[in-house]
Parts: C-alpha cells; structure tokens; sequence
C-alpha cells in the first residue's frame, strides 16, 4: 500500500478512536472551557478535546524533536540546522509511534480529567504528547495501564 493511504486509514482509525473517548462524556468537565450559551454540551465537549488532542500532538512532535536532537548530540554532532531536524523529526519512527499511540494516551487522559481549568488541561496534554513514547514503552512491556497524572 502507498504511505499516503496508510496515513489516511491511521488518521480515520485516530479519529475514531478519539470520537469514542470525547463522546463518553456528556459535557466539558473543564471549567471555562467553550460554554456556549444555548449550544448543545456536545459542542464544547468535542471542541474541548480537540484542543487537548491538538496540544498533545504538538507534544508528540515536540518530543520527537528533542530525542532526535539528544541523538544528534550523543553522535558528536555540535549543530543541526532547524529545517533538517524538523524533517528529520516528523520523518523519524519516534513521530510516528507517537501518533499512533496518542488516541490511546489522549482516552486514559480524557478520562481521568475532573473539573480542571483550561491552562491545566492543556499542559498535561503537552506533557502527556511530549512522553507518549515513554509511556506507551510502559504499556507494552508491563501489559499494565499506567495512572494518568
């Protein structure tokens, strides 16, 4: 199969699995976040977790980033130029580990999120995004669940 119909058949099984995770709450938990007057809750609610699953993305990239240029530092390499690392960094297995790790990630922390502000909910989804590597390791090895913080 061509690398842009696997892409395409992983991003709809992503976005199922994120629609599973947002649409078993009834309504945003997080205080602030997109209250609507007169909207249905479900509004917000896939409006809020679209904004948590975003931010973990970023996450994903920006951790993907950051091992690849601890790489490039192990090797000896004093510099790398940003274009080139970036690249190499969306191109790397680590990315795409982590991609299709995050729905999974992103439902544990869907689920255990309870009437945090907007500011927390978001940095936990970046420092979840940023540690989906490490975490889905822990799944894996250990066949465990690990606790979301």
């Amino acid at each position: 199969m061509k690398r842009t119909t696997i892409s395409t058949v992983l991003c709809l099984i992503g976005a199922a699995i994120f629609y599973f995770f947002a649409a078993q709450k009834s309504g945003a938990e997080i205080r602030g976040a997109f209250e609507i007057p007169g909207a249905p809750s479900y509004v917000s609610t896939i409006l809020m977790a679209s904004l948590g699953y975003i931010t973990m993305v970023i996450g994903v990239a920006l951790g993907s980033l950051y091992r690849l240029l601890i790489q490039k530092k192990s090797a000896g390499q004093q510099g790398a130029k940003w274009s080139t690392a970036i690249s190499e960094a969306f191109r790397s297995l680590d990315f795409q580990i982590g991609i299709v790790g995050s729905p999974l990630i992103f439902g544990l922390l869907w689920q255990g999120i309870s009437d945090l502000g907007t500011a927390q909910y978001l940095v936990i989804a970046l420092q979840n995004g940023f540690t989906v590597h490490a975490v889905l390791g822990r799944i894996v090895e250990s066949g465990e669940q690990p606790a979301v913080t």
